[in-house]
């Protein structure tokens, strides 16, 4: 599994990330466009294989999550990959698409940095004002 993967997320979500860590939640994206009242979307953390500069707008950042210490789960359209191996049969969560990858663990913070999506460095003002 990757070691580094990415996350997007809306700049006034920060303060709460780097108190609490990314908490599996269904986010207003996910809610949008998957599930319904039958079969609602189950709260997870969304992660992508490399930043997503497409999706960022004015209010979007986006976050580099160290994932060694976390179940992942990649979702290739046929089977699950996750910690137990490859799983091809089963109840998949509501939501996730081909290509995504997920964990149902909450991030801790000192795993979490915000970086530039196009040089997947970090944004050194940050890594000030967040410092121990």
């Amino acid at each position: 599994m990757k070691k580094v993967l990415y996350h997007v997320t809306q700049k006034k979500n920060l303060p709460s990330i780097m108190k609490k860590g990314l908490v599996p939640q269904v986010g207003p994206n996910t809610d949008a466009g998957h599930g319904d009242d039958e079969n609602p979307a189950e709260p997870l953390v969304y992660l992508l294989d490399k930043p997503a500069s497409g999706l960022l707008n004015k209010t979007a950042v986006t976050l580099a999550i160290k994932t060694r210490n976390y179940n992942i789960y990649y979702f290739d359209g046929h089977g699950i990959e996750g910690p137990e191996g490859y799983q091809e049969e089963g109840d998949y969560p509501v939501g996730i698409e081909p290509g995504d990858y997920f964990t149902y663990d909450t991030i801790d913070p000192e795993d979490i940095t915000l970086v530039d999506p196009k040089t997947k460095k970090p944004i050194a003002a940050f890594l000030v004002r967040n410092a121990s």
